[in-house]
């Protein structure tokens, strides 16, 4: 369930919450996080050992998932700007049709 949410926030530079997911991405996540959620309640749940979580557990396990996507957008956050500060002028802007650097490549 983290994996998936932290695409979200490791696909952009901008905030997760700012940027437009495709909606090809968007019926992948959700897909994959329905799976997620019924399997333990499915007729697999017996073969691969799954036993459904209490509603607290899920909760709370919710809870920590939220927080582990708030501290990994600060630490993006953090990383781009020192990244920034380090290398002016050099970083990739994004316009409508496809990726341009400002001094060449990005260096390796």
């Amino acid at each position: 369930m983290t994996e998936v949410l932290i695409i979200l926030v490791m696909r952009t530079w901008k905030p997760f919450y700012r940027s437009k997911i495709s909606r090809a991405l968007l019926i992948a996540m959700i897909l994959i996080l329905m799976i997620t959620f019924a399997l333990p309640y499915s007729p697999l749940s017996e073969l691969l050992g799954f036993k459904p979580l209490s509603l607290s557990v899920m909760l709370l396990l919710g809870l920590i998932t939220l927080l582990y996507v708030a501290a990994s957008e600060v630490a993006k956050r953090i990383f781009l700007r020192k990244i920034a500060k380090d290398h002016p002028g050099q970083l990739a802007t994004r316009p409508k049709s496809k990726w341009k650097f400002r001094h060449g490549p990005c260096p390796t």
